[in-house]
């Protein structure tokens, strides 16, 4: 099996990530665990979506 890799157009989803990991983790919150912040950006990503399933479920 092979593996296709892309490479995005912009740059923007890359810095949107890092700007959201910039906020998770700083001085005050420095041991934040890896898998948290995982977590946390694949909910902030994905928030639209499950708010949509959530509408419509209702």
């Amino acid at each position: 099996m092979q593996s296709i890799m892309y490479s995005p157009a912009t740059s923007t989803p890359s810095e949107r990530v890092f700007s959201i990991v910039g906020l998770l983790i700083n001085n005050k919150r420095s041991s934040v665990y890896p898998s948290t912040v995982n977590k946390v950006i694949s909910i902030h990503d994905n928030y639209e979506l499950y708010k949509n399933i959530l509408c419509d479920s209702r």
